[in-house]
């Protein structure tokens, strides 16, 4: 099934603001909120863009899609950075460490996800196909 447009951006409006409410909601923060739920859109957007309109090998995509994503998430931190008004080399170390933390899981979840869809889809097929053999 071939996801629309405005379903990639509220999958990562979604997962970017469940992440962001998680740190950033106690914090009293509604700058950063609300940077970080347009880089959430963003990122859905890059998203479709990136693996349904680039005719493009699949791990080209995938580095596409992984810097685009550091870039927009990067946003959040320098506007942090401009509401904190300080920043340490260690912090940006950090960021990049979560950045990539929360990446790497949420690849493989997407990826689990889809395997199984994937198989069931497959499944499906194989049994149509033996009902159809079997009419004949």
């Amino acid at each position: 099934m071939k996801m629309n447009i405005i379903e990639s951006m509220l999958i990562g409006l979604g997962i970017g603001g469940f992440i962001t409410s998680i740190y950033w909601a106690f914090n009293g923060q509604p700058l950063v909120v609300g940077v970080a739920l347009v880089q959430s859109l963003l990122q859905g957007l890059a998203v479709f863009l990136i693996y349904y309109l680039l005719p493009l090998p699949f791990l080209v995509r995938f580095v596409i899609h992984a810097l685009s994503s550091y870039l927009l998430a990067s946003m959040v931190y320098f506007t942090v950075i401009y509401v904190k008004g300080s920043m340490t080399a260690l912090s940006f170390v950090y960021f990049t460490l979560t950045w990539l933390f929360i990446y790497i899981v949420l690849f493989i979840y997407f990826h689990i996800k889809n395997t199984r869809e994937a198989r069931e889809i497959n499944d499906n097929l194989r049994k149509q196909a033996k009902n159809e053999n079997h009419k004949s």
